[in-house]
């Protein structure tokens, strides 16, 4: 077994990418109860044994070659069904953390089929043991092991989770399909969940599980990309047909939105492009 690891965070390592917190394993599994959750992200999964985890008023079982992701601040609760429970963990945090897990699809929580234990294990094995020395430059190699581990880990969960995030991705097919086409047009939020079959209120979520934003984000996002495809493009159109052709029938918002979003007006991105 791989003894507990709790790490002595310095000042100057607070201020990388990724850490780690803590890291290690427990043969037999004590039960957690945390209605405030964990102060920093937490991944564990389990090699033996069965047990249980409650997490937003839903209930799954862990079992071998299974286990499950969180945020901090989610509340939950984790116990053994059939010991020993063995179980092996590690927490981190770092700036760089959030953005990192959304643009690999890890959810506020996530509970995963492992397809690949030997891959996930070596993984957890090599973070532990840069945590373990006593280098000086042990911070260091640690934030590089476990952005590591993150990227390799993702490849290591089962199809159950892929397929349930391949599964909402189609449902929203026809919605994307829709705006591919009708982006110039007024789009409400009711229009897209009569498209997609849903509620408004579904629709939002369905959206922040699967591409991570809300639906006039997307919608606003792919009309910006439309308007710098032209602004970029041959041809010498002014701001105000740009607006309209992406559906933006006020030039001011317009220029407004893009600036929010690009960092720069419509009339410098032209000019940085066209230069």
């Amino acid at each position: 077994m791989r003894k507990m690891i709790f790490c002595i965070i310095t000042k100057e390592e607070e201020r990388l990418p990724f850490y780690v917190t803590s890291i290690g394993a427990n043969e037999n599994q004590y039960h957690v109860q945390r209605p405030e959750g964990y102060p920093n992200y937490h991944f564990l999964y389990c090699t033996a044994g069965q047990g249980r985890l409650l997490i937003d008023g839903k209930e799954y079982f862990i079992g071998e070659q299974s286990g499950f992701f969180f945020y901090p601040g989610v509340a939950h609760e984790y116990y053994a069904e059939a010991e020993p429970w063995t179980t092996w963990w590690i927490t981190f945090d770092g700036y760089a953390v959030k953005e990192l897990l959304e643009v690999i699809g890890m959810d506020q929580y996530t509970v995963f089929h492992i397809s690949d234990l030997e891959k996930l294990h070596r993984l957890h094995g090599e973070v532990h043991a840069v945590a373990a020395s006593a280098r000086p430059a042990r911070g260091y190699d640690a934030s590089h092991m476990l952005y590591r581990f993150l990227l390799e880990s993702r490849s290591c969960i089962g199809e159950e989770t892929l397929k349930a995030r391949h599964g909402r991705y189609q449902q929203l097919q026809p919605l994307l399909q829709f705006i591919e086409e009708n982006y110039n047009k007024e789009i409400t939020l009711n229009d897209m969940a009569e498209i997609t079959g849903v509620t408004p209120q579904h629709l939002c979520r369905l959206f922040k599980q699967t591409l991570n934003m809300r639906p006039f984000e997307y919608l606003t996002r792919h009309r910006l990309q439309k308007a710098k495809e032209i602004l970029a493009g041959p041809g010498n159109s002014v701001l105000k047909e740009v607006a309209d052709i992406t559906g933006y029938h006020d030039t001011s918002y317009f220029c407004s939105v893009f600036r929010q979003y690009e960092g720069m007006t419509p009339v410098e991105f032209k000019r940085m492009h066209r230069e």
